[in-house]
């Protein structure tokens, strides 16, 4: 699967990054070492189309659907979400500029 196919970058200055993600093909480039999730700085995910589904291991999971958003903090690391098939989201990158 290309790149062009995962995700596009829509917005990249020093302050943000804004990518059009399309999951879960390119969980790897939001989550990954190296991906946007890897550098400092928090991550907010709006939901474009499909569900993201968050929370933690021990509790009760919360479904994030289209118009939601998801603030990832900075200092939560090793976590993705669960996303159905044909899930796409913006991803903001705060601090993931050039």
């Amino acid at each position: 699967m290309e790149r062009a196919d995962r995700w596009t970058t829509l917005v990249e200055n020093e302050f943000f990054r804004v990518d059009e993600v399309r999951l879960p093909a390119a969980m790897p480039h939001l989550f990954a070492v190296g991906g946007l999730r890897s550098h400092a700085g928090p991550l907010v995910l709006i939901v474009l189309e499909g569900g993201v589904m968050i929370g933690p291991e021990w509790g009760t999971p919360v479904e994030v659907g289209v118009g939601g958003t998801v603030l990832i903090p900075a200092g939560v690391v090793g976590w993705e979400p669960k996303v159905a098939a044909g899930t796409r989201v913006l991803a903001v990158g705060i601090g993931h500029g050039r």
